[in-house]
């Protein structure tokens, strides 16, 4: 259980980004906390006497518990306030005026930039691509992280680099994500299409991140669902149901394959919805994908590839920046690669 201890007058709220975010364990630090509680998250947001603090930020308690401490007074708007499954907003002390308005969208959340800024790995389709161009194509030979200050070497951070062990074809850069069609997407191509990228320590290792306590990711769905987040030895922690043909019929999840133990005890959410992944399919089209650990952590070392096991040719989905959904983090999504039983 984490717990954080809020400077009332500097909150934030998580928002989504473009790319992918892989959040390590026990990140939130005081005072560059999102208002708001996650999952096994207790959150104190303490107000001095005589005082009250205005939250014109939204928030958000998604399956955590959000304490209001102090004798003062804590107001927001009923617009501002959403809580989802067990969320629980306790009164300890003091006073909390939920106030009416004529607002029937909540506010726009601000980026946590302190919270993106611990990252184990993040990454935008927008920026820090490493792209060569063929027949009026661009493909996209390395992702680097948004926070890597030079596209060449010697590297500060993680990065993801094309395979070409079984293709010549990188993952192609395209325009046509977001809500109007222009954002910027990394496709993948279709499911086993063998188009996946590794992630590479600044050395040029395998960077296998272990301990991910949360994932976020905003993807395409259009003709198949693949290993967004894959794995090159141990468990494939995010192991898809249908590994033979990346249906779009089949759940997100297995619901049986020991290797999915940690992420059946954690939680998947889908547009801001808890669900469970091992029933629950993806959406078509442009989603916010999240997952969020329990004590048993998760690890992954490439988009779409598990473990180096082919298949024939199926279908797939992209990279995108959505500026959409509450929570945390990135998003990025994506298609083919390899795959594996």
């Amino acid at each position: 259980m984490n717990t954080r201890l809020l400077d009332i007058g500097h909150t934030v709220m998580h928002a989504c980004l473009a790319g992918v975010v892989l959040l390590p364990w026990l990140l939130f630090e005081a005072a560059a906390a999102p208002s708001g509680a996650g999952y096994r998250e207790t959150v104190i947001a303490q107000v001095p006497v005589d005082e009250t603090s205005n939250l014109v930020d939204r928030l958000l308690i998604s399956d955590g518990a959000y304490n209001k401490t102090g004798p003062g007074t804590l107001a927001l708007a009923v617009s501002n306030l959403t809580i989802q499954g067990e969320g629980r907003l306790v009164v300890r002390e003091g006073t909390l005026r939920v106030q009416s308005d004529a607002n029937t969208a909540a506010a726009p959340a601000p980026r946590p930039l302190d919270v993106l800024a611990n990252a184990a790995f993040w990454v935008d389709a927008t920026t820090n691509l490493i792209t060569v161009s063929s027949n009026d194509n661009t493909y996209v030979d390395a992702w680097l992280d948004v926070r890597e200050p030079d596209a060449e070497a010697p590297f500060a951070y993680t990065r993801a680099v094309a395979s070409f062990l079984k293709t010549n074809c990188a993952p192609q850069l395209l325009s046509n994500a977001g809500p109007d069609g222009t954002f910027p997407s990394i496709w993948f191509g279709r499911y086993a299409s063998l188009r996946w990228m590794l992630w590479t320590t600044p050395a040029g290792a395998t960077a296998d991140i272990t301990g991910i306590c949360h994932v976020f990711a905003v993807h395409g769905v259009f003709q198949s669902y693949g290993y967004i987040f894959g794995a090159m030895s141990g468990n494939p922690d995010f192991h898809i149901h249908d590994f033979g043909n990346g249906s779009l019929s089949a759940p997100l999840w297995h619901s049986s394959e020991w290797s999915t133990t940690a992420l059946r005890q954690g939680r998947t959410y889908l547009n801001g919805e808890h669900v469970d992944g091992t029933l629950v399919k993806p959406n078509m089209g442009w989603q916010l994908l999240e997952v969020a650990s329990d004590t048993r952590t998760l690890h992954a070392a490439n988009f779409f590839n598990d473990r180096n096991i082919d298949f024939s040719a199926l279908p797939s989905h992209r990279v995108d920046r959505q500026p959409t959904g509450p929570m945390v983090g990135t998003h990025y999504a994506g298609g083919g690669g390899k795959s594996q039983p």
